[in-house]
Parts: C-alpha cells; sequence; structure tokens
C-alpha cells in the first residue's frame, strides 16, 4: 500500500520540482502516470498483473514521472531501483543530466550509479591470457579471430597497464 507520508513526499517532489522548473507545464497525463507507476510499485494492484507499460509522447516528462515516484518507493521498501534504457544517449542523458536533476527536487536522499551491459566491459580473463600469452609463445596472437595481426610491444603494454590498473581497483573495466 501506498503510505500518506509516501504520497505526500511524491507530491511534495513535483511541486518542488513545478515551482522551480521554467516552462514546466502539468499535465493531466502526467498526474496519471505518476498515479499508476506509484500504486503499481506499492503492489495496490494485488489481484492483478504487477506490470505497468507507459507509452507517452517525446517532452511530456516521463522521466520525472517515473523517477520522483519511484525513488521514494524504492527507498521505503529498502529496494534498489534499475532503470534500463534503450541506448547509450538515453542513459547518458539519465546519468548527466536527468538523475542530477530528480535528486534536487526528490524528497529522499538517494545514490545513482551506472551499470552497462557486459559487452561494454573488457574480459579480464582474456585480458589475463593475452598479457601471460605476450610472455610466452604468443599463440592467442595467432588467431585470426581476435586480431588481425599481432599486437605490437605499445599495445601489449597498454594491456599490462589496464590490468594492473583493474588488479589496483584504479579501473573498473569499462571500455567507453
Amino acid at each position: 500500500m501506498l503510505s500518506n507520508e509516501l504520497k505526500v513526499q511524491i507530491r511534495d517532489s513535483f511541486i518542488a520540482l513545478k515551482s522551480d522548473m521554467k516552462d514546466f507545464r502539468i499535465r493531466p497525463s502526467q498526474n496519471k502516470m505518476i498515479a499508476e507507476i506509484s500504486k503499481t510499485l506499492s503492489d495496490e494492484y494485488q489481484n492483478s498483473n504487477k506490470i505497468l507499460c507507459v507509452e507517452a509522447p517525446t517532452g511530456t516528462g516521463k522521466t520525472f514521472a517515473y523517477l520522483l515516484s519511484a525513488i521514494p518507493i524504492a527507498k521505503a521498501h529498502k529496494k534498489k531501483l534499475i532503470i534500463s534504457s534503450a541506448n547509450v544517449a538515453l542513459q547518458e542523458q539519465l546519468l548527466l543530466k536527468d538523475i542530477p536533476e530528480a535528486q534536487k527536487y526528490c524528497q529522499v536522499d538517494f545514490e545513482y550509479a551506472l551499470v552497462k551491459g557486459r559487452s561494454r566491459y573488457v574480459c579480464i580473463r582474456n585480458l589475463i591470457n593475452l598479457c601471460e600469452d605476450s610472455t610466452s609463445d604468443n599463440s592467442l596472437f595467432d588467431n585470426t579471430l581476435l586480431f588481425d595481426e599481432p599486437p605490437g610491444k605499445y599495445q601489449l603494454e597498454q594491456m599490462a597497464e589496464l590490468l594492473e590498473d583493474y588488479s589496483a581497483k584504479k579501473w573498473n573495466g569499462e571500455i567507453d
């Protein structure tokens, strides 16, 4: 159930957003979206499907609707909120613009982090194998599926540096 305290937190977040943000237009569809997100995440629809699909045109305030309603609910239930986006551009918009902006208005403190798909990180096992192979017989470098030509001394040094940085927790393995 959605407690009165949560309702007030969500409402106050939007009041702060509306009063501070220039060109903010109140839309009935946005209020409906906030209500449905809140009800769905708070299990108000106990006897039905607990999935909500929201579709609306660009610029209708979907991001703030789900951020400012879902974050307080997740915090109240001691849950983590995962937001998945279709592409890197949307990830960056969320990470660099929308979430920091929502943080200013949200009535609860929260932390956030970016987690990318596995294809966005180096395979540490392969990096270790490459670094070890570079000091031995170079059999991995003979594989034309991995390399058009064996890496040069500079590339091998870079790979060894990356592995050192990863081991020292100076680098998280992110490729981008």
